[in-house]
């Protein structure tokens, strides 16, 4: 089973269209409450190391009609949109250097200082300033309610010095909010950093809540995906162990097949005049090596060792005379056809060839034979009805039933057959694992089924 490697993403997992709708919706709502702003933008910050900025889009105030317009990322911010914590680092100045403050410090940062320098500066001026400044405002999360594990301090990003940023800080910087402040709105009220800062906390709740909302998706997708291929495999073992364990099937036909034999045999033991299939098979191989010596036919080795080969296995296998006769009429009659094709028609070795075919056809059916069957001495006729109907059933018993059938004819036997016993015993241990084999692929079958009506209904919900 392919392996997934499990989510550990440093940063957060939100899609593009609702960190776009949470961003417009907070930007808009800070300008509502801030009428010194005339613009908010919003930046995602990237996982550690590297804390890619990445600019989201931004709300804009018009000043003359007051009317507020969100505009997604555009080049108005390449000064700080797709820069690294590498990029801003060292700046100790201009936007990057309150950017590059900002993040290591996770503070509020301005284009002046601190907050309380912003303040300094502008009781120095007079209250009054004639420039525009810029507010960086961190959204912070806390790093256990953002990450499954804490990472290695290797994974932090590094100042100039080399130390780790946030290594001893509980929370991580997962966004930047930058304010534009117009010069005529100066004076800031006290009031300004409460708001600010309260609707920064609201912004870092609702992503957070977004990218745990995600992660558990995805989380959930992949548990499924992996508990539905480890169910697939599964399913696929079980069938093909129930595929190999088939052979049960098989061992019981063979069984079958013994029965089919003893019954034969005991019926030739009774009628020794009767031609069987093992002694006409081997004349009829007889015959055909002496053919083959004498010159007297043309066929191919090939198809004499073909013919010797099927003749060998009707001998061999006990199988049922529907079964013969389709052996019998294509492969072996079309064979013999074409090996005796050179001999004159009325040859006495063909007349032998047809005698011998006659009698090998008749005795698929020996086991019918009324009047053979009447000369067996010592067992009652319910006996042998019950053994022909056993040992030639094709669809009247299940392999069960079969099983239990037969058990019970070699308990009722009054006369004893080759290895009767130990074919008894193998009986009885062939059935209960018959028993307990298709009860199982009962139980199995239900669980598959239940299983994929299950996947499909899933499928309907979810599409």
């Amino acid at each position: 089973m392919a392996q997934k490697a499990r989510n550990n993403t440093l940063g957060l997992q939100i899609s593009p269209s609702l960190l776009d709708g949470v961003c417009r919706g907070f930007s808009k709502l800070l300008l509502l409450c801030l009428p010194q702003a005339k613009s908010v933008t919003s930046f995602l910050v990237g996982s550690v190391p590297h804390l890619k900025i990445t600019c989201i889009g931004a709300a804009i105030r018009n000043r003359r009609t007051n009317r507020i317009q969100w505009r997604r990322a555009t080049k108005m911010d390449s000064n700080l949109s797709s820069k690294t914590w590498k990029d801003v680092r060292d700046a100790c100045s201009n936007d990057l250097g309150a950017l590059s403050c900002c993040l290591r410090n996770q503070i509020t940062w301005t284009s002046i200082g601190s907050k309380d320098d912003f303040n300094k500066a502008l009781e120095k001026s007079s209250r009054k300033s004639s420039e525009n400044h810029v507010h960086l405002e961190p959204v912070l999360i806390k790093k256990d309610d953002l990450w499954d594990s804490m990472p290695p301090p290797s994974v932090y990003p590094k100042d100039k010095g080399g130390k780790s940023l946030w290594l001893d800080s509980d929370c991580v910087a997962v966004a930047l909010i930058k304010i534009d402040l117009a010069p005529e709105s100066l004076p800031l009220d006290p009031t300004y950093w409460d708001i600010t800062e309260n609707l920064t906390e609201g912004l870092a709740i609702q992503l957070l809540h977004l990218h745990s909302k995600q992660s558990f998706s995805k989380k959930m997708e992949m548990i499924t995906e992996q508990r539905n291929e480890i169910i697939e495999i599964l399913i696929s073992q079980i069938r093909q162990i129930m595929s190999k364990l088939s052979v049960l099937y098989r061992v019981i036909d063979n069984e079958a097949g013994h029965l089919r034999q003893t019954w034969e045999n005991l019926i030739h033991q009774y009628n020794p005049e009767q031609p069987c299939r093992p002694k006409i098979i081997k004349q009829l191989n007889l015959l055909l090596k002496k053919l083959d010596g004498e010159h007297k036919i043309g066929a191919e080795p090939e198809t004499l060792e073909q013919l010797e080969w099927y003749q060998n296995k009707i001998a061999e296998f006990c199988f049922l005379p529907g079964e013969n006769e389709v052996w019998f009429q294509q492969r072996i009659v079309p064979l013999w056809t074409n090996t005796a094709a050179g001999l004159n028609s009325g040859s006495d070795v063909k007349r032998q060839i047809k005698k011998l075919l006659d009698q090998l056809e008749q005795s698929f059916y020996v086991g019918f034979n009324e009047k053979l069957i009447g000369k067996i001495g010592n067992i009652p006729n319910s006996i042998k009805s019950k053994w022909i109907s056993l040992a030639y059933n094709e669809k009247g018993f299940t392999k069960i039933d079969l099983l239990k059938e037969y058990t019970c004819l070699l308990e009722e036997l009054n006369i004893n057959i080759p290895n009767q016993k130990k074919t008894l015993e193998n009986l009885v241990c062939l059935k209960n694992l018959a028993i307990y084999f298709e009860n199982l692929g009962d139980e199995l079958d239900k669980y598959i089924d239940k299983y994929e009506r299950r996947n499909s209904i899933d499928q309907i919900f979810l599409h």
